[in-house]
């Protein structure tokens, strides 16, 4: 996956990339040490992807911590029990509640659950009405699937007594009354740094048109993602007035992203930069792009580094294996790809827990921590050890080679 406190410390949009060596082999986590304990569930809602740990060493460089957070002691929250519900468990998801785990159990508490919803609103209400009723946790963070009820939901966690962070949506702690502690992405500053990035490639490149926009949108439509295509349409608009959305169409999927942007190619409409909402919908209409021709770039001198797109300037959101696979290869119009680091993403979770299991604040304050994102370019050299550190410890995860 995504504000209000005094002291609110916000981690800036990042677009710098951490200097780190690029190893000529994809690089596999495998298992060093036990995984963190997950409890048993409290419904018939199991997990669908293992909280295991695995090693990825890091390069201390490449960091990209939440600005702010510090690590509890050993027994800080000693008996502590804490639930974790997340969106669904994607990539991004099982990793950053992966980091929650550890960092969690790290900090002395002795049970943390993981819950997938998969993406089903009722059944995360579910979870939570019953986690409620059975009155085993101390905490409750999770990512709202259906923000039009979450003020509801967040008010029963209240009424409960029990500590809760609402994760990466939309909801602004202080709303109508409603305080509450946040952990939160900027969605509208999301593609703003690859927007210019676009914008600017265009400027140098003017065969290629004034800058017009297809975006593989959700369906049904989600406010993140549209906040995700604005701030896209004004990174553009803050180099070049002349830009237009020409395709902006929701799907449920990746082949529907396909099909539906293979249809809309079909009517001749030129567009030169492109993204979609996520890994499912942007590579969905990637392929698109790609059985069209439209993906191709040229290598530049340094391969990848400089390449240059042949029709599109293509980015994407999540830095998942097939978006960076893409941005790494020379021969394709893959130019950036933003990701929402799941360490740095568990960290501005975990800082909000332990501030309201440690008394800092109350579950009834209005609290937030924005989360770090970091713009990646097409140069491996210089991003990869990022990568490699957000993904640090998670079972299963290859970092592409750099070509």
């Amino acid at each position: 996956m995504q504000s209000i406190r005094s002291r609110s410390i916000v981690v800036a949009l990042v677009a710098m990339f951490i200097v780190a060596a690029c190893s000529s082999n994809a690089a596999t986590a495998t298992p060093p040490t036990p995984a963190p304990t997950i409890a048993p569930t409290p419904t018939s809602v199991a997990p669908t992807a293992a909280q295991t740990t695995a090693a990825v060493t890091p390069t201390p460089a490449a960091s990209v911590a939440a600005a702010g957070f510090t690590p509890l002691g050993p027994t800080a929250l000693a008996g502590k029990k804490v639930l974790v519900v997340p969106y669904w468990l994607d990539q991004f998801n099982t990793a950053n509640t992966s980091w929650i785990s550890r960092l969690l159990t790290q900090e002395g508490a002795s049970k943390v659950d993981v819950i997938n919803p998969d993406k089903s609103a009722s059944r995360q209400l579910d979870i939570i009405e019953t986690a409620i009723s059975s009155k085993q946790y101390d905490a409750i963070a999770w990512q709202p699937i259906d923000e039009t009820v979450a003020p509801s939901t967040i008010k029963k966690i209240q009424d409960a007594g029990i500590s809760q962070v609402v994760a990466f949506s939309s909801l602004v702690p202080g709303t109508n009354g409603l305080n509450f502690s946040a952990a939160v992405v900027k969605w509208d500053k999301t593609y703003f740094d690859a927007g210019v990035a676009a914008a600017k490639f265009l400027a140098q490149h003017p065969d290629l048109g004034p800058a017009r926009i297809a975006y593989a949108n959700i369906y049904p439509p989600e406010t993140k993602c549209d906040a995700l295509l604005q701030s896209l349409v004004d990174g553009v608009k803050s180099v070049s007035s002349d830009v237009q959305v020409v395709y902006n169409q929701g799907a449920q999927s990746g082949a529907e992203a396909t099909s539906k942007l293979t249809d809309f190619i079909t009517r001749k409409i030129k567009f030169n930069i492109y993204a979609g909402c996520g890994t499912t919908f942007d590579m969905g209409g990637f392929a698109a792009l790609q059985a069209a021709g439209l993906s191709k770039a040229t290598a530049g001198p340094n391969g990848a580094t400089d390449k240059v797109p042949q029709s599109v300037y293509a980015v994407s959101l999540d830095a998942s294996v097939p978006e960076l696979t893409q941005l790494w290869a020379s021969d394709s119009s893959m130019m950036n790809s933003v990701m929402f680091g799941p360490k740095s993403a568990a960290e501005a979770v975990v800082k909000e827990i332990n501030d309201q299991l440690t008394g800092v604040t109350k579950y009834s304050d209005a609290s937030s921590m924005v989360a770090a994102l970091l713009t990646l370019n097409s140069d491996c050299q210089t991003g990869r050890a990022s990568v490699l550190e957000q993904f640090q410890g998670v079972q299963g995860f290859t970092v592409p080679a750099c070509s």
